[in-house]
């Protein structure tokens, strides 16, 4: 007979924890390692179940094992509803410019597996006092040339998949590889078991959105400027046995809301609902930068009818800062959607595209390329301001080209040579501000003086107001030293042709010319001759600064060659 109950007893903890396995609705559905953008990373998970799971009372853990090694474990909170996902982004901003309109519902720097590290779902605690409940990958191994192994691709769970399990199973998942962040879905999952309140059709005034997809549920239709009808929208359910339900949009100059159609489709248990919206954003103008810079709803499409002058680029996230009479504004174009090449001076008319903030600064991301230049050779004079004007007023001068005079560098690094990617402190009469070195490969053959006039790009980082100089000209000599002798230098002709003539250089021991990225194109010595002539035929037109050195110091002055 003990033997029986004992029998019994076995049986019925094996028939409990099939239950409770059973019960488990939440699963692992899909894992992203992008091979364009690889701070996009993010873990989704999805409720196969008809009742919501509450975070707050039911303690989760996504827990990601680094290359078969440490663990990093991230609990979650708030509620995924049914048939609903839960996304857990690596970076915020890199997650919202590659998925636009899609909000995660956790941040975690954990969350950074870069294609060999497993993830798994805990319940009841983390990885040392849980229970496995889901993995994407096999406990204690490395990743890398396994069947699991996700760098640079797309891990989705299959549509059939209605429950999760704590053993990797590779007939359960399609991994894409090579994959880019266009075919990534947060936010989206595919579940053949959810009660159909999906859309076979969207149309906005009889044409199908052209990103339509049934698991894509928010769209913005742009709208050319100035209009003021609403678009008709219409909508066809998956399933016939569905009721869909339209609310137009009521007003194209309100806020979102009032700009917004909503289609909310009932599934045909009549309890399950899934909610569809498009929002039509009319073009925005604007004359200048100031107006630009005004603006409130940043993700909305914005277009600068005015010509803006570029003042400085960088190849890194292809950025360019430009400026008009007004403002200046940081254009962040890391796709690379502008594809035209501009040089410094050049004009450009007719930019258009969503802003952000990053680091206190704001950035415009481009939509589309503005294409050839509007105008050249445009002269940007920098404003001339006093440290305690700079820092005291900063939302004046960001992103414009601005100059301090007669500043003074610490000690400390007078002598030493600029370095990429550094702060340093410069001062003038008891005011302090930060010099950046954030144009790379310009200033790190440069030595820094004592003092100097210092030109540059008003940038911020948290809240700190810096100037990046732009090329080696930018530090120059400061106003108060050689200014008799500097004045009395001439060029001519101006513009330059095939020769450039310089005059009042007896002083000086050495003359450079360098482009406008700062790369010394001509280079001669002088030994006390007032007067000399420097080749020029051979050089293509633009903008060029002269060089004079002397052991007393150095003068620089920018001239123009046809």
């Amino acid at each position: 007979m003990k033997k029986l109950y004992s029998l019994f007893s076995v049986v019925f903890l094996l028939l409990l924890s099939l239950g409770l396995e059973a019960q488990e609705k939440l699963i692992i559905s899909e894992v992203a390692d992008p091979s364009n953008i690889a701070n996009a990373k993010f873990v989704e998970l999805y409720n196969t179940g008809s009742a919501s799971i509450n975070f707050e009372t039911e303690t989760y853990y996504l827990a990601r094992q680094a290359n078969g090694g440490s663990w990093a474990n991230i609990k979650l909170t708030g509620t995924i509803s049914p048939y609903g996902t839960y996304v857990l982004a690596y970076n915020s901003t890199e997650f919202a410019n590659a998925y636009p309109g899609v909000t995660p519902n956790l941040v975690s720097g954990s969350v950074s597996g870069n294609g060999d590290d497993g993830y798994f779902l805990y319940k009841g605690g983390d990885n040392a006092t849980g229970t496995l409940v889901d993995a994407y990958g096999v406990i204690d191994q490395d990743g890398s040339g396994y069947p699991w192994e996700y760098t640079d691709s797309r891990a989705l769970r299959k549509s059939s998949v209605s429950a999760p399990n704590s053993t990797w199973t590779a007939a359960e998942w399609t991994i894409t590889t090579s994959a880019n962040t266009s075919i990534f879905t947060p936010g989206i999952h595919d579940f053949d078991g959810a009660p159909n309140a999906n859309l076979s059709d969207l149309k906005v005034d009889g044409t199908t959105l052209s990103d339509f997809s049934a698991g894509k549920i928010s769209y913005i239709f742009n709208l050319t400027a100035g209009t003021v009808v609403i678009p008709t929208v219409t909508a066809t359910a998956s399933d016939a046995q569905a009721t869909v339900a339209i609310t137009p949009a009521t007003d194209l100059t309100g806020d979102k809301a009032a700009r917004t159609t909503t289609i909310v489709v009932t599934a045909s248990d009549g309890t399950t609902k899934k909610t569809y919206t498009v929002q039509f954003d009319p073009l925005l103008e604007y004359t200048n930068i100031a107006s630009l810079r005004g603006a409130t709803e940043l993700d909305r499409l914005h277009k600068l009818t005015g010509e803006a002058v570029l003042t400085a680029q960088m190849s890194f996230r292809n950025k360019k800062y430009v400026q008009d009479a007004t403002a200046a504004i940081l254009i962040d174009d890391f796709p690379g959607i502008i594809t035209t090449s501009y040089n410094t001076g050049d004009g450009i008319t007719g930019l258009k595209g969503t802003m952000g903030v990053v680091n206190g600064m704001l950035q415009f991301y481009p939509s589309e390329d503005p294409g050839a230049k509007t105008s050249q050779d445009n002269t940007v004079t920098p404003q001339v301001l006093t440290i305690t004007d700079f820092k005291t007023n900063f939302e004046n001068y960001e992103s414009e080209l601005i100059k301090f005079e007669d500043i003074s560098f610490d000690a400390g690094d007078v002598g030493n040579t600029f370095a990429n990617g550094t702060s340093y402190t410069i001062s003038k009469g008891g005011e302090s501000t930060v010099l950046r070195t954030d144009f790379f490969n310009v200033l790190t053959s440069t030595t820094i003086p004592a003092t100097a006039n210092v030109t540059g790009i008003a940038i911020e980082y948290n809240g700190t107001a810096q100037i990046a100089p732009r090329i080696v000209e930018d530090i120059g000599q400061a106003t108060a030293i050689d200014i008799l002798e500097a004045e009395g230098i001439r060029l001519y002709p101006v513009p330059a042709g095939g020769l450039l003539t310089i005059e009042g250089i007896d002083a000086f021991t050495g003359i450079e010319v360098r482009n406008i990225a700062g790369k010394v194109v001509r280079a001669i010595s002088n030994n006390g001759e007032f007067i000399r002539t420097v080749e020029m035929s051979q050089l293509p037109a633009g903008i060029y600064f002269i060089r004079l050195t002397s052991p007393a110091g150095m003068v620089t002055k920018k001239f123009i060659k046809n």
